[in-house]
């Protein structure tokens, strides 16, 4: 069983990426931060996020829709 405790969110970096790419036990290591087992439900995904970050490309999550809803919002208050 887990133990109870604060869960910190934040935005995923260059470097964070790349270390959960090579595994949960890299991260923990080189950042001090454990990792819950099973955490990504779609570890193919790490990899790739690794490289749009290198990119410059957009890593926002979330459907088109809710993309183009927010992009539709913004500029209105223009």
């Amino acid at each position: 069983m887990a133990s109870s405790g604060m869960v910190r969110v934040e935005p995923v970096t260059l470097a964070w990426a790349q270390a959960l790419a090579q595994g949960d036990d890299v991260f923990a290591e080189r950042f001090g931060v454990p990792v819950e087992p099973g955490w990504s439900g779609f570890p193919e995904v790490i990899p790739r996020l690794g490289e749009a970050i290198a990119d410059g490309r957009p890593t926002v999550w979330g459907s088109l829709q809710e993309r183009q809803m927010s992009l539709a919002m913004l500029a209105k208050r223009v």
